[in-house]
């Protein structure tokens, strides 16, 4: 969800409309709209839309190093698409943090 919207955000506002500049602003623009929601409020629209929020492992905020990483492991697809047998991404695994309803 997220993606899709920093995508339009991309085509529309950044690349004035040439898809191969807002081919190359997208995943720049997501990691930094990722960032700034997590760590902000510990959830992104598309977070909000489905009612999930990112956690520590304690039930904490997320710390910003938490968030950096977790986010720069998410734009490189892989560790969103591996999960273990209790459904938390490598991503989440790897920074100690887990998605819990709102």
């Amino acid at each position: 969800m997220d993606g899709w919207l920093v995508s339009l955000v991309a085509y529309g506002l950044i690349s004035g409309g040439d898809q191969g500049a807002a081919n190359l602003w997208t995943t720049p623009l997501c990691y930094a709209v990722t960032v700034l929601f997590l760590a902000t409020t510990g959830t992104t629209i598309g977070k909000r839309l489905f009612g999930l929020r990112v956690v520590r492992l304690d039930g904490r905020r997320a710390t910003i190093p938490q968030v950096l990483l977790r986010t720069l492991l998410l734009c490189l697809v892989i560790p969103a698409a591996v999960w273990d047998r209790d459904t938390r991404g490598l991503h989440d695994k790897a920074v100690g943090t887990v998605e819990v309803r709102i």
